[in-house]
């Protein structure tokens, strides 16, 4: 992370949702403080990331729906191909909503949605996207380095997977919860 925030905050920084010290067991940072201008930097920093992550991720799955659901889709902006094209992502979008509301740990999906993304979208598929179109013009250096981003991709999808099983298998179930008072469909164990 940089040896300036290690040695303020320490290696072991958790989440930033839980640095707020609102939840129970939590360390308070300063720098969330509602208010402080390095939150506001900071927070406007997560939701310009949670852009870029929605570009890169949602769309190219909803385009892809799109593409296989209907392949003579015009794509006109009109209002009918709009509807037609919300009805073409709205599986995606419906099993997005499932997963963040039925899920027991935010973290645990956080982990979940990093593997089965993240490295797919930012490495691999640019980089076997990229091999396809330029490899009859490609000097063998370039084949080379296109073939290390998608290996790093793949050992991307391979550490962050170890790490999504790890985390699970290290903090456990016992506190996750599914529902609200009332309508509890998991609850923590005490």
């Amino acid at each position: 992370v940089g040896w300036v925030v290690t040695s303020c905050w320490g290696y072991n920084v958790a989440y930033v949702a839980p640095l707020t010290g609102q939840l129970p067991g939590t360390a308070k940072v300063a720098a969330w403080t509602s208010g402080n201008a390095v939150s506001s930097v900071l927070n406007l920093f997560a939701l310009v990331g949670n852009f870029v992550s929605y570009m890169l991720d949602s769309v190219p799955l909803g385009r892809f729906c799109q593409k296989t659901w209907a392949p003579n889709f015009r794509d006109t902006w009109s209002a009918a191909d709009a509807c037609r094209y919300m009805w073409y992502t709205l599986p995606v979008f419906l099993f997005g909503v499932v997963l963040a509301v039925f899920f027991p740990s935010l973290d645990f999906l956080i982990n979940v949605v990093t593997v089965v993304t993240t490295p797919w979208v930012t490495m691999v598929y640019p980089a076997v996207c990229y091999f396809k179109v330029f490899q009859a013009q490609m000097p063998p250096l370039n084949k080379l380095l296109t073939c290390l981003v998608c290996l790093l991709g793949l050992l991307s999808v391979l550490v962050s997977g170890i790490a999504c099983i790890g985390n699970l298998v290290l903090t456990g179930t016992s506190q996750w919860q599914i529902g609200c008072t009332g309508w509890m469909i998991l609850a923590p164990r005490v």
